[in-house]
């Protein structure tokens, strides 16, 4: 590999990374948010809520969401930044997204299994962003950084 191509390899794994490390977790937390909401009683009344109890529970969950999440979102981003050379079809992609994003909270604490489970929507969403992200950057940047070849 030439040195362009490495660091453009650097790049798009590094940006992927953080992509899904800042964009998965409040995904995933206001999953999260939803099914405990919902899963109270299934019914939720809007009056019953005080608007300071709702905006400490988002700090709280956009908090928890982050201190669980960031490090496996991390960890999928990266992976998925590698491959995405290597795939061409968006549906395989997104199976990849999802797959990592069950199995990765897992295999950094064995606590967080039960977190991959609702990690896999907010897995496929962020992929499918950074799919449509990397799709509109390659129509208007056909050509590796770097410099030219001899």
């Amino acid at each position: 590999m030439k040195s362009g191509a490495i660091r453009h390899l650097v790049r798009r794994v590094a940006g992927c990374t953080l992509f899904f490390g800042l964009v998965a977790p409040p995904l995933g937390g206001m999953l999260m948010l939803l099914m405990m909401t919902l899963g109270i009683n299934g019914d939720v009344d809007p009056r019953s809520f005080n608007v300071g109890d709702v905006l400490g529970m988002l700090v709280f969950i956009g908090v928890f969401s982050y201190a669980l999440g960031f490090l496996p979102a991390c960890l999928v981003g990266g992976i998925v930044g590698i491959a995405h050379l290597g795939i061409s079809r968006l549906r395989w992609f997104l199976l990849l997204c999802a797959v990592l994003s069950a199995v990765a909270p897992g295999l950094l604490n064995a606590e967080q299994r039960v977190f991959g489970a609702v990690a896999v929507l907010p897995g496929i969403i962020t992929g499918f962003l950074w799919w449509r992200r990397r799709s509109h950057d390659t129509h208007h940047n056909d050509v590796l950084p770097g410099p030219p070849l001899p």
